[in-house]
């Protein structure tokens, strides 16, 4: 394990970093999930779509410049690619959500916590080597 670990330092420092933005982004979302659903009696699905949509900005502008340091590329391309990946995982992320919530019948932010445990390994897969990968010239 130390071995891949120090072969492999670059990419464990990057996911370190990515799991750091991810939890502050987490804590933002679940945050203004549980004031919109506790507070203001906003339904949870369109709950989750507001925190979520938050999330993925913070997420977007701290990952690339710090986890990723892909300022290099243009932010407009970059972004959209982001957005698919993000867009696909926020989607199957919903659809757990109400699955987990309506028919499962779990406490809403239980599924939140394990949907986004679940996501986030695909979501750095994903951003690595498309969303932020620097394009060759």
């Amino acid at each position: 394990m130390f071995i891949f670990l120090q072969k492999n330092r670059e990419l464990f420092l990057r996911f370190s970093k990515f799991l750091a933005i991810g939890g502050s982004a987490l804590l933002l979302d679940i945050s203004l999930y549980y004031i919109l659903t506790r507070y203001f009696s906003v339904t949870y699905l369109l709950s989750r779509s507001i925190s979520l949509g938050v999330a993925i900005f913070w997420n977007f502008y701290l990952n690339r410049i710090w986890t990723f340091a892909a300022q290099k590329d243009l932010v407009l391309p970059q972004f959209g690619r982001f957005l698919i990946v993000i867009g696909s995982t926020s989607l199957l992320n919903l659809f757990c959500m109400h699955v987990g919530v309506s028919v499962l019948g779990i406490n809403d932010l239980v599924v939140i916590l394990c949907i986004s445990v679940l996501l986030t390994l695909i979501n750095f897969i994903a951003h690595s080597f498309w969303s932020y990968a620097i394009k060759q010239v």
